[in-house]
């Protein structure tokens, strides 16, 4: 009678829920598997376990794996799922002791913890982290190509920058040789019309020298 109420007691308690088979029959169970799997206690008590699982696969893997470890070690434990009255599923941690270690198929105390909550955080942890690890290796190559287009950039600016510097040198040049072939012109003639045409072509020389040296500055400037 003591035992009858101290299990009682347990059952009414626990914050998990608690059951007792035996051979796989469902003898007892407490309020909280009743909330977990949509049944009341009086529909699952004398029902074969196979009531809670949605597949035979998932009963005949807990019935192999959990009762082999409590075979072995005395307990067992082991993920599965529980299927609920209305079609849901339910992730499900199961923990089994047989009250007779000799006997397993007597009876076997159960605890069930539903961690569907924990296996969906889970689930989003994981996905977060795939689509974090995607995003990284996408900025990653981002950056790579970033890189190369900077270089490649750098580059054809230092080409352009040399290619100008030589053109540039090279106007100079020829306006160097047109200024002196138009102070020569003038130092050999006197022609009224002829110095009105060299003043001009003075004028443009001048105008070409300065838009030159201004390429220069805007090149420095575009280099800084």
């Amino acid at each position: 009678r003591e035992s009858e109420a101290t299990l009682a007691s347990i059952f009414r308690a626990a914050p998990v829920g608690i059951g007792l088979v035996s051979d796989r029959v469902l003898v007892r169970v407490n309020d909280r598997i009743a909330e977990m799997t949509g049944y009341s206690c009086n529909e699952l008590m004398g029902k074969n376990a196979r009531i809670l699982y949605p597949s035979d696969a998932d009963f005949e893997y807990v019935g192999i794996k959990k009762y082999d470890q409590i075979r072995k070690q005395g307990t067992g434990t082991v993920e599965t799922r529980w299927i609920r009255k209305d079609g849901t599923i339910r992730d499900i941690l199961l923990s089994s002791t047989p009250l007779d270690s000799s006997d397993i198929s007597r009876a076997v105390m159960f605890t069930a913890l539903d961690i569907t909550d924990r296996k969906n955080a889970e689930s989003e942890l994981h996905t977060a982290y795939e689509q974090l690890a995607n995003t990284e290796e996408e900025l990653r190559k981002q950056y790579v190509e970033l890189a190369r287009a900077k270089e490649s950039l750098k580059e054809a600016n230092r080409k352009l920058h040399l290619l100008s510097s030589i053109t540039r040198h090279d106007i100079l040049n020829k306006i160097t040789v047109l200024r002196g072939n138009i102070e020569l012109i003038k130092s050999r003639s006197a022609n009224p019309a002829i110095a009105g045409f060299l003043k001009k072509v003075d004028s443009s020389e001048v105008s070409i020298s300065d838009l030159i040296e201004f390429t220069r500055v805007y090149q420095d400037l575009g280099s800084l």
